[in-house]
């Protein structure tokens, strides 16, 4: 009887677990939320994953459509590339190129960790450069360049976010071919601790908001997320 009764305790803890959001608020003036949804349809600024050289042409296939960079031609640009290409100038304008590639597209290579910060509606998009682009147009990427990309953002968010909420997706699962050596609950991890670390020196957001397509948050392992969000509490 007592068995019993522990295992439907236990059955009934996992399931509460499992139907509540995935949610943290933190000692250090900040909320973690882990959500099942669209990129482009949260009521707060984004994050758009980018090449280095910061490419917008999707008619000849140099960024995929379905890239997230791709869906921020269309959703927020609305598939005015001139106008996206002007916006991005402005916003790299104080920065200074390190490199040309010959290559279909754009030519100049900015450093991995490159934000642009834009501007297309009420919200900022923030345009991150995490991936390097050879001659072919085919992306590279690594752990490193992740990290120092993520950084580079939570100090652009911090510079000009307002301590605003800010939503982005898992990174480095797409064009990037990060997946063999990063899965999507790394690379959610990856996020989670980037930006705890960075917000303990001080506020980045007050709320940070991991979005996941739904076929992608079905996969997950919320119990054991939902710990690792937690174990950053009070520590």
């Amino acid at each position: 009887m007592t068995t019993t009764i522990v295992v439907v305790a236990l059955v009934c803890a996992v399931i509460h677990t499992w139907e509540r959001p995935l949610q943290t608020r933190y000692s250090f003036g900040t909320t973690i939320d882990i959500v099942a949804g669209d990129l482009f349809e949260q009521d707060c600024s984004i994050v758009v994953g980018t090449c280095s050289t910061f490419d917008t042409d999707v008619e000849n296939r140099v960024i995929a459509r379905s890239s997230i960079q791709g869906q921020a031609l269309d959703r927020l640009y609305h598939g005015d590339v001139a106008r996206l290409d002007a916006d991005i100038d402005v916003a790299l304008k104080e920065i200074k190129a390190i490199g040309h590639i010959d290559k279909k597209g754009k030519q100049e290579r900015y450093p991995i960790g490159t934000v642009a910060v834009l501007q297309p509606n009420d919200y900022r998009a923030y345009f991150v450069a995490y991936t390097d682009f050879d001659e072919h147009n085919t992306a590279s990427c690594s752990i490193d360049y992740l990290w120092k990309a993520l950084s580079s953002l939570w100090e652009a968010v911090l510079a000009n976010g307002n301590c605003q909420p800010i939503a982005i997706t898992a990174i480095g699962q797409g064009l990037s071919r990060m997946r063999p050596v990063l899965s999507l609950e790394d690379s959610i991890k990856l996020i989670v601790i980037s930006y705890v670390l960075a917000s303990r020196r001080t506020t980045i957001s007050n709320d940070l908001r991991i979005v996941l397509r739904p076929e992608d948050y079905r996969t997950i392992d919320r119990v054991e997320m939902q710990k690792y969000l937690d174990s950053f509490q009070g520590r």
